[in-house]
């Protein structure tokens, strides 16, 4: 499998360097030197994941300080979806769609597409309304 990475990555870089004159094509001592050196880094981070216990822990650790941010990070969100939607938090999903639904009657770009500076501003509010809309609809109808 590597002789054939090999024989694909010479034609193409042969092919690029064939539009310069300088360059006539690649020898394969340098193309085996830099399969080499991703083998050796490939095999270096397998390593690295075949570690002990203790830096396992790390990494759970990590992993469950990052999905808690995550959490932070989705609530946070979640408030500025209501927000955009000029609506309290909590709201039920019939709700959200109606409101969704008669903010972009107004905010549509397309009724203002002859003053610049307001098809801008449409557009802007108009793309922060899909998106709210969009992860409320996929949170509610799941």
């Amino acid at each position: 499998m590597l002789d054939r990475i090999k024989d694909i990555l010479k034609a193409e870089l042969n092919d690029k360097l064939h539009q310069f004159t300088n360059f006539k094509s690649l020898e394969d001592l340098e193309i085996d030197e830099i399969l080499n050196k991703l083998k050796k880094e490939y095999e270096e981070k397998g390593n690295k994941k075949t570690s002990t216990s203790s830096e396992d822990d790390y990494t759970y650790e990590q992993q469950y300080r990052e999905s808690n941010q995550y959490q932070k990070n989705d609530n946070n969100k979640e408030k500025e979806y209501y927000k955009a939607l000029e609506l309290p938090q909590g709201a039920d999903f019939a709700t959200i769609k109606k409101t969704y639904r008669k903010l972009m009657k107004v905010y549509h770009p397309d009724l203002y597409h002859n003053d610049k500076e307001k098809f801008e501003m449409a557009k802007e509010v108009s793309q922060k309304l899909n998106e709210a809309y969009v992860y409320f609809k996929n949170k509610y109808e799941k």
